[in-house]
């Protein structure tokens, strides 16, 4: 396995192995996680995740073409060269295409910490096993699942015209769930947090927060219709990458085919189209909550999304 130190000298020998006078990049990504599942309270699933990417990028006459293969042995890196020239002398030529930047060894600023790379696979245990904890200081009777997430990932770039780059990031991340068996359907409350720095992150409190947002009463079915609804920042952003993914983002736009039968003339929303997001204004008692910095009005945000009921027909 190729490390983060070795990197710039493998990519700068992979570039050796191509034709005098061919253009081309390379890109080496890497991780190493682990990851620590729970469910009922207990930790069922724990495991290591190490992977190596390779990916080469040909240019002839402006013409593109990529491979990537995880096979880094010298075999590999022949038969990923041998393969990108050879979709490059086929494929369709590219008239945008600037060309390879040149020059240029910083790297970006990235946050890091390497006592989160290097946490072991024992101390990532005791990390989510305090999670479990702290859900169930709140929540006595409360079922406990979720997943904690560390390690690091990083990544090295270099190409024919002179550049060579590599940075790497640390990430610990969790989620928690806690669900009350004994009512039906349970209700449930969750918490999530991110950091590149472990220690930032204060796993007890995270589990509480889990335990803290459990729902009062069951779930009970709504009329399709419009409402209210304040949903927290992880929630947000989850419901933004859903909007996204379904074809809301400029690139769904020009894709073929792409536009929904909702758009009218310019992919925009068809007048009347029974889909819409309507942003709602915070009320004065959420904006002074905020002002006093409460922490779970500051998180929330307040969107109603509505789609009418389909109508029924005899």
């Amino acid at each position: 396995m190729v490390g983060y130190d070795d990197a710039e000298t493998f990519l700068a020998r992979l570039l050796e192995l191509l034709p005098v006078g061919s253009a081309a990049d390379v890109r080496l990504r890497a991780s190493e996680f682990g990851t620590m599942r729970f469910a009922n309270g207990h930790i069922h699933q724990p495991h290591l995740e190490r992977l190596t990417e390779l990916s080469l990028r040909v240019a002839i006459d402006r013409r593109l073409a990529t491979v990537t293969t995880f096979d880094l042995s010298r075999s590999g890196r022949k038969e990923a060269v041998r393969r990108a020239l050879a979709l490059a002398r086929v494929a369709p030529e590219e008239p945008k295409f600037p060309g390879f930047p040149g020059g240029g060894s910083r790297p970006p600023v990235v946050p890091y910490s390497a006592a989160t790379a290097r946490a072991t696979p024992e101390e990532q245990g005791r990390w989510a096993a305090r999670l479990i904890d702290g859900a169930r200081s709140s929540v006595e009777d409360g079922r406990v699942a979720g997943v904690a997430h560390i390690g690091e990932t990083w990544l090295a770039v270099a190409n024919t015209a002179g550049r060579s780059v590599r940075t790497r990031r640390s990430i610990a991340a969790a989620r928690v769930l806690v669900e009350r068996p004994s009512q039906d359907p349970p209700p449930s409350g969750w918490s999530e947090a991110a950091h590149f720095d472990l220690r930032r992150l204060d796993p007890e409190a995270l589990g509480r927060e889990a335990g803290e947002t459990l729902a009062r009463q069951a779930p009970e079915p709504l009329a399709p219709d419009r409402y209210r609804v304040l949903l927290s920042g992880s929630a947000t952003a989850t419901l933004l990458s859903e909007l996204g993914h379904l074809g809301f983002g400029a690139r769904g736009r020009r894709k073929a085919g792409a536009r929904s039968p909702e758009d009218g003339a310019g992919g925009s929303p068809r007048r009347g189209s029974p889909w819409s997001t309507t942003p709602v204004r915070r009320s004065r008692s959420l904006r002074a909550s905020t002002r006093r910095g409460s922490p779970s009005a500051a998180r929330c945000s307040s969107t109603t999304v509505s789609r009418p009921a389909p109508s029924s027909t005899s």
